[in-house]
């Protein structure tokens, strides 16, 4: 039934759906937006709270347990997102195999290295897009 639905969807509405699109991409890549995310960076990441420094040293540090108890509930909000067919097929139906398999998903993200490294993969490959005459010519 819907093999039929979204070809005669894109026929009337394509047209339509596209210039919206174009529209919405268009108006959050102007100018004033693009200066509003940089303005909301910088006043989240320099906060004048904290004399305008990137990061407060004077911050408490998580003790094991705390960082134990961020782990579980992460682990325990992925295991919500799994799908419980695909959790059943490769774990178990148990609730203990499901809360197994989130945290098996969320070990490639604890090592601290390894993360900064793909935040600044994704954000050398955001700039390359936005402005590619900053990209390095590779010889």
């Amino acid at each position: 039934f819907l093999f039929y639905i979204f070809p005669l969807i894109n026929i009337l509405a394509g047209a339509a759906i596209d210039r919206t699109l174009v529209k919405v991409v268009d108006f959050l890549l102007s100018e004033q937006q693009v200066e509003s995310y940089v303005d909301l960076l910088i006043e989240n990441l320099w906060k004048p709270e904290n004399g305008g420094k990137f990061k407060s040293k004077d911050r408490p540090y998580k003790t094991l347990e705390q960082e134990t108890m961020l782990r579980d509930d992460a682990a325990e909000l992925v295991a919500e997102l799994l799908p419980y067919v695909a959790t059943k097929f490769f774990y178990g139906p148990s609730e203990s195999e499901r809360l197994l398999a989130a945290q098996r998903i969320l070990e490639p993200f604890e090592n601290r290295q390894l993360n900064k490294h793909l935040v600044y993969n994704i954000l050398d490959a955001v700039v390359g897009k936005i402005a590619p005459e900053l990209k390095e010519i590779k010889s």
